[in-house]
């Protein structure tokens, strides 16, 4: 077997130094495509994100799901943030459209005799609703705005989605952000 630690210290001096400053002007290329060229400054954010620490907080939506740990199968539907002088809000709840899977049963609000909710359409895995109110209120954070009973397949994991939603004041319609639940 051949010993190349002795090989190489035979060799002349001027191969290792053409080895060692063609390995310096490879690096000084790939520092240049690093740090000077747009791709590299896109590649190094994407590295410096990938090593920065999560953030835990919730991003708070105006609108949004939330399970209720109650012997029937429901969802809360509540505000996030203070909406002022509401006269109307419209969403649409999307869910998987196979019934055998999910299927929402009833939505009511029994605690607030100034709301009325008409659902517009029922097309199996898009329900449209209309909240209406009959005097201009202030929703605060936290308000339940509609209880939603639901069945499900126990065993199946179910993403329920809120689209197109707004609320009405006065006569401005102004679009809201909304969350999603999985369960």
């Amino acid at each position: 077997m051949k010993d190349y630690l002795k090989e190489f210290k035979k060799q002349k001096f001027r191969k290792n130094t053409l080895i060692v400053l063609s390995s310096l002007a490879f690096a000084f290329v790939i520092n240049g495509f690093l740090f000077w060229t747009p791709v590299g400054n896109k590649l190094q954010t994407s590295v410096k994100n990938a090593t920065t620490t999560k953030t835990t907080e919730a991003v708070k939506s105006d609108i949004y799901l939330q399970l209720q740990w109650t012997w029937a199968d429901t969802l809360d539907l509540k505000i996030g943030t203070e909406l002022k002088q509401v006269s109307e809000v419209r969403l649409s709840i999307v869910t998987n459209p196979d019934i055998n899977i999910f299927k929402i049963n009833n939505i009511y609000n029994d605690e607030d005799k100034n709301l009325e909710i008409i659902k517009i359409s029922n097309t199996p895995g898009i329900t449209s609703l209309t909240f209406k109110f009959q005097t201009p209120v202030n929703l605060t954070p936290g308000y339940t705005l509609a209880n939603i009973i639901y069945t499900k397949k126990e065993w199946e994991k179910v993403a329920v989605n809120l689209t197109e939603t707004m609320f009405v004041s006065g006569k401005d319609s102004f679009e809201i952000n909304n969350s999603w639940a999985e369960f």
